[in-house]
């Protein structure tokens, strides 16, 4: 859209702001189902009252309407709603986003609303736990990295980093002379982190400098927030390649056969319809990978059976039953496309998924000489020492519109993955960075298991393995043995225990597993 003419500019919210419903006790505390008034600062549910508890409806009285859908009903001058975990605001009369511009395909509005999400920001903080004062004193591996402003995707993914132990060895194995500047920043704060003598927070600046000088992919600046993702490749190509790729590289074979015949065809490595190999530094796999369909992909409100757009109360959107009117069909939608409320996704059966055979409905077997009956599947020859497993979170809403996905990954704490021969690699879970938040804004933190060599753990908290147990056939010097899972949480310069809750709730967006020896 172009300028919405309800944006006005506002300074702060209203102090002492608790994320929770209040209209009539209804204490809802949800952050997907809640929405922030940006006239008067009120805190709203957007599902039906007696959904809260499992009471049931009085057939005999009408359905109760949202408190959010009340509150725009009762007062038609609040035109703007902020959703309190996403932060996407939407404007009620102009039916539009206007923030951000992910969502809103513009970022004209960006500027007039900046203080009104830091100020959210702050909010949505402390009711989440970002921020709390170390619960354990900084020692020899365990020390707070300096937040250069709005730099929580680095602080967070230097974390994992500096518990890879595969990958500090190899890089320490090589001389630093004529290594790249991001490879000998990396090994000197790490040899400063895992020694006895440092103050804590670190300040990770000159790793920073020299990741903002070499990265292709990333715009790396003091107050822009970046992909946590998109700094890894960065960090990873920066690398010297010998050593890096000793550590993550995955060699990938691509084949071809055919159905039919049960033949490889001779044609197809030639052809480029598979055959051949490549290495992967990563596993990348869709938080949604059936796509999203047309009702949660649309930013327009659903045809009702009569073909007309869906109206007043009753409207129900997947299982968050949501009365909603017209106006503010097009926000649930795109909220419902968020899909907090879409069943676990279990990560060790999506990843077999990466390798399941696609259909070539045009290829020619060429010793059969049937059409449609080869396929192509892409499987690693072998496993390294760590498998880094990117979690894609933010989805296509079409015409350039992203949202992030909250869909929740059981992630579990060994993992048992097959090369292309069928043959078994075992792993356990050494860190992983999460997201807390939406498209709108939000914090990187990472977990890291410290109950393994060095680092040893500070909680008491156990995850058990829902992995595979099977046996791993590997070179003893690449594997360590399964690790006692005890997770520590890092968050900027804080640090402290994490509780098993807090572990299984997480959104993951980047997990580093590392072989273990059976």
């Amino acid at each position: 859209m172009s300028v919405c003419p309800h944006v006005v500019r506002r300074r702060s919210l209203s102090k002492g702001l608790r994320m929770v419903c209040e209209v009539g006790g209804c204490e809802q505390t949800d952050p997907t189902k809640l929405f922030l008034c940006l006239t008067c600062d009120a805190v709203l549910c957007a599902t039906r009252p007696s959904s809260h508890d499992d009471a049931e409806p009085d057939a005999s009285q009408p359905p109760q309407l949202p408190h959010l859908a009340e509150h725009i009903e009762h007062n038609p001058g609040h035109p703007l709603y902020l959703q309190c975990l996403d932060i996407h605001i939407y404007c009620v009369p102009c039916q539009a986003f206007v923030y951000p511009r992910e969502i809103a395909g513009c970022s004209n509005h960006e500027d007039a609303l900046e203080h009104v999400v830091a100020d959210w920001l702050q909010v949505l903080g402390n009711a989440r736990g970002w921020w709390h004062d170390p619960e354990v004193a900084a020692k020899p591996g365990c020390y707070g990295l300096k937040n250069f402003g709005n730099t929580c995707f680095f602080t967070s993914m230097v974390q994992c980093l500096l518990h890879c132990k595969p990958l500090l060895d190899a890089l320490k194995d090589t001389p630093l002379d004529d290594r790249p500047a991001v490879h000998q920043q990396l090994v000197r704060l790490a040899g400063r982190y895992w020694s006895d003598d440092e103050r804590d927070p670190f300040v990770p600046r000159r790793l920073w400098k020299a990741v903002a000088e070499s990265g292709l992919f990333g715009v790396y600046l003091d107050d822009h927030m970046e992909d946590t993702f998109t700094l890894l490749v960065d960090i990873l190509d920066a690398l010297e390649d010998k050593a890096c790729g000793s550590v993550f590289d995955i060699p990938m074979t691509k084949v071809v056969r055919c159905r039919a015949c049960g033949k490889s065809p001779k044609a197809a490595e030639g052809e480029g319809a598979g055959g051949g190999s490549a290495s992967d530094k990563y596993l990348s796999l869709p938080v949604c990978p059936d796509g999203l369909d047309d009702t949660q992909s649309s930013a327009h409100p659903p045809k009702g059976e009569d073909g007309e757009e869906g109206t007043a109360a009753g409207k129900q959107q997947g299982d968050v039953d949501v009365v909603v009117a017209t106006d503010l069909l097009p926000l649930m939608c795109v909220e419902q496309a968020a899909g907090s409320h879409a069943a676990p996704l279990e990560l060790g059966a999506a990843l077999e998924q990466l390798s399941k055979p696609e259909v070539l409905p045009e290829y020619k077997c060429d010793t059969c000489d049937k059409v449609g009956e080869c396929t192509t599947s892409s499987a690693p020859r072998e496993f390294p020492p760590v498998v880094v497993v990117h979690l894609q979170r933010f989805v296509s809403l079409g015409g350039g519109r992203t949202v992030k996905h909250h869909r929740r990954v059981k992630v579990p704490q060994e993992l048992t993955l097959r090369d292309a021969l069928g043959q078994p690699a075992a792993f356990a879970l050494r860190s992983f960075v999460v997201h807390d938040g939406g498209t709108g804004g939000g914090h990187y933190m990472a977990y890291v298991n410290t109950a393994n060599g060095e680092g040893e753990g500070y909680g008491e908290v156990e995850v058990e393995g829902q992995g595979e147990a099977a046996g791993a056939v590997a070179d003893k010097d690449q594997t360590t043995s399964s690790p006692r899972a005890s997770f520590t949480w890092f968050s900027d310069e804080f640090f402290g225990p994490v509780s098993r809750a807090c572990v299984d709730a997480s959104e993951p967006f980047v997990l580093f597993y590392e072989r273990i020896a059976t």
